[in-house]
């Protein structure tokens, strides 16, 4: 049966809650809270994805590919689409590239692997993997002409976001726009899509939030109600007071 995106939600959802329930009945003390909140973490990003994005995944056939809009002689721009990261470090990109290389016998077939994986993506890895990586390190003997950083790019956009992003060739190109970027030579502008009616008035939306995981690796926001918090009820009885 195709579930539909929301349905998929509330179907991690009470997955989740239900999870979490079992493991905050086995708490018998304030000083064990801590840990029980850690691995309700680790159960909100078995289901959900770090970021939440797993039930993403499935709107409108999951991942797109990443496109090239422009190739010129001394830069690229990308679009990137909802669902790519934009992270890690050049080292992890490169054993990322060359693994998918070695499992894979074409380009096709390892840009289809990536599209097919059921997290979230870079963008960097899908730009090695598709141009190659001899670029980076040029081999001219110009002292001159230094290596890119971090594989040309210069601008972040985060993971649900979609749009343009400039990927420079050489040095001297990474360079020039990244003085401009800083010197708001040029500027970014994003569109937000909603769906619904959005009346043109004032609104506010007041909510409480709570975390879920104690170090800034694993911390997770989940709204502070019966429905999403499997602590809600611990906090409301004076269990957890630094919470």
């Amino acid at each position: 049966m195709d579930l539909k995106i929301n349905e998929k939600a509330a179907i991690a959802q009470k997955q989740f809650m239900d999870k979490c329930a079992k493991l905050v009945e086995g708490v018998k003390g304030e000083w064990q809270l801590e840990a029980c909140s850690e691995h309700c973490a680790a159960e909100y990003g078995k289901l959900y994805g770090r970021f939440g994005t797993n039930p993403l995944l499935a709107v409108k056939g999951g991942k797109k590919a990443p496109r090239y809009l422009l190739d010129r002689q001394e830069v690229w721009v990308i679009y990137k689409p909802p669902l790519w990261q934009m992270g890690a470090n050049p080292v992890r990109w490169e054993q990322n590239v060359y693994k998918l290389v070695s499992e894979t016998s074409s380009l096709a077939e390892a840009q289809r692997k990536m599209l097919e994986e059921n997290k979230a993506s870079i963008i960097q890895e899908w730009h090695g993997l598709t141009v190659g990586l001899k670029w980076i390190v040029p081999t001219t003997g110009d002292p001159y002409h230094r290596p890119v950083k971090d594989w040309g790019f210069v601008q972040r956009l985060d993971l649900e976001t979609d749009g343009p992003i400039i990927t420079a060739k050489t040095w001297r190109a990474q360079r020039m726009l990244q003085v401009q970027l800083k010197e708001h030579i040029f500027s970014k502008a994003y569109l937000c899509l909603v769906h619904g009616k959005v009346e043109n008035r004032l609104q506010c939306v007041v909510n409480r939030y709570a975390e879920l995981g104690g170090t800034e690796g694993t911390q997770i926001m989940v709204k502070h109600d019966a429905l999403n918090d499997p602590f809600f009820g611990k906090s409301r009885s004076g269990w957890w007071k630094h919470r």
